[in-house]
């Protein structure tokens, strides 16, 4: 509940502070006149535009999501909500679940939490995010095309190798770390959402 009403504030403070600032350029002292009041109308259209694109954002999907909770946590730590919520993307975005990171040693929790090693979080994070939208029925063709190996390149420039064992679709980092996609096809207006079993990238 904490992250959920953290992200809401920075939602609502964002435009905030984006309304603030639109009324500011548009509003001129000692004016009423019926041109201001025209050129107030947008202000308002682009608040609605707004919070429509970030309730419907893979960030409010991965947010509404119980086993999702600790990577939206990270992503808030990292700055890169503000991306994946207002950006059109599309994004795939393979979220490691609650469970994953709690699986991680001491040491690579402890790096995660250390602000100072704030780029190397960001990097094992964007390691996995995809550009395009990939549901899984899309992640199986695709498997298929290329004789059961798809390699995915990751917005950190990190390469995921996907193939299928059995009905499952198995990612693979480069380190030969494997993850197993649970929950899928959590659809958003900018991206889907598919829930891992193991932090990639980490070593």
């Amino acid at each position: 509940m904490r992250i959920a009403k953290h992200i809401c504030y920075i939602v609502l403070i964002s435009i905030s502070i984006i309304a603030c600032k639109n009324e500011n350029k548009e509003t001129t002292p000692n004016s009423e006149s019926e041109t201001n009041v025209e050129e107030k109308a947008p202000t308002y259209q682009i608040k609605d535009s707004l919070k429509n694109k970030m309730a419907n954002s893979v960030v409010s999907k991965m947010m509404f999501t119980d086993e999702s909770k600790s990577f939206v946590r990270y992503l808030i730590s990292v700055e890169m909500i503000d991306q994946l919520s207002l950006e059109d993307g599309p994004f795939t975005i393979l979220a490691p679940t609650n469970e994953a990171f709690n699986a991680l040693t001491e040491a690579q929790l402890s790096s995660f939490q250390n602000y100072r090693e704030k780029a190397f979080l960001a990097s094992v994070l964007k390691s996995h995010i995809i550009s395009g939208n990939f549901d899984s029925a899309t992640l199986v063709q695709e498997i298929k095309k290329n004789r059961g190996n798809l390699s995915l390149t990751t917005l950190s420039g990190a390469e995921l190798k996907l193939s299928k064992k059995g009905s499952d679709i198995i990612v693979t980092d480069e380190n030969g770390t494997k993850a197993k996609i649970g929950k899928s096809d959590i659809n958003a207006s900018n991206g889907v959402v598919h829930l891992v079993d193991v932090v990639l990238q980490v070593n």
